[in-house]
């Protein structure tokens, strides 16, 4: 999972629920019928221990805290940005506050002094919000009029989060062009407008501080989805009066219609929710998940 085998003699608790339901809606003599389904999966993740009776562990980007789920982002809270360097805060020796040992100026973010010592730092980073969804499901319907049948389902995921760091990656173009890896070609996805700029303070790239860095809350997102999952419609010619006049052998004779994932509703600005990696983090490279439609005959002789 989330931190392998850095920490072996880790406890962690996992509990949860899975709740099925299933009945007939509606029955009717006219030959109409409404079957749906709904199954709901919640789970939590508690750590309970650390290794040597540790109370906290600092693994990468990420912070376990006993007590804590495993699954929370360690980041820092922005609250907006410094107009001029008089808006940066006096400590009470008459310098400005820091950054990692760097004095905050005008285009600079404005991040969250959490323990009030007039420096950002690591103790300064928050849990905030979680990788997995707290509420997992999906919803199925059925219905069947005569020799006709729909089917479609729904699958959804509720109160996870994501680091957008596409959205990163783009305006921190200044301090990835250096680096020698694929990463550091922003072309590749660069022209893509799948940011929206409005979100996003104009922060001085060039700062030292790397104000577009991923591990604050302005890249953090609401990653819920809902999405129509498949389609599929379908109608049986072997009961209609025309093929049983004609005479065949054949017991049935099926044509149906399936579409798969032909809409998703999501507050999460990337291209997919679904294709948020393991760790809660958007990269943006993930091959998309296509649109599909079917249209086949099923014959039984």
């Amino acid at each position: 999972g989330f931190i392998g085998n850095f920490a072996s003699g880790m406890d962690v608790s996992n509990t949860g629920i899975d709740l099925g339901l299933e009945g007939m809606i509606v029955r009717s003599d006219r030959g109409f019928n409404w079957t749906a389904g709904l199954n709901l999966n919640f789970n939590r993740n508690k750590l309970r221990a650390l290794p040597t009776g540790l109370n906290e562990l600092v693994i990468g980007d990420r912070k376990l805290i006993v007590g804590e789920s495993i699954d929370q982002f360690w980041i820092y809270q922005n609250q907006g940005i410094y107009k001029t360097d008089n808006e940066v805060p006096l400590a009470a020796n008459g310098k400005r506050m820091t950054f990692e040992g760097t004095t905050l100026k005008a285009g600079d973010p404005i991040w969250k002094d959490v323990n009030g010592d007039n420096m950002i730092d690591e103790q300064d980073k928050s849990l905030a919000g979680n990788a997995m969804p707290k509420l997992f499901g999906g919803f199925n319907n059925e219905f069947k009029i005569g020799n006709f049948d729909l089917n479609f389902n729904i699958i959804f995921a509720l109160g996870q989060k994501a680091l957008n760091q596409t959205a990163s990656s783009q305006y921190d173009f200044i301090n990835r062009e250096s680096a020698n890896n694929i990463n550091s070609v922003k072309e590749i996805y660069n022209w893509q407008v799948n940011v929206d700029k409005e979100k996003y303070p104009v922060y001085n790239p060039w700062s030292s501080v790397v104000p577009y860095r991923l591990e604050q809350d302005l890249f953090l997102e609401n990653a819920s989805y809902a999405k129509l999952r498949t389609v599929s419609a379908g109608y049986d010619l072997s009961k209609t009066a025309l093929f049983k006049n004609m005479g065949s052998n054949i017991k049935r004779a099926y044509i149906y219609f399936t579409a798969n994932n032909l809409l998703t509703v999501t507050p999460f600005s990337g291209s997919d929710p679904e294709l948020i990696e393991y760790n809660g983090i958007y990269s943006g490279y993930g091959m998309p998940i296509p649109r599909t439609y079917t249209i086949g005959v099923k014959l039984d002789l």
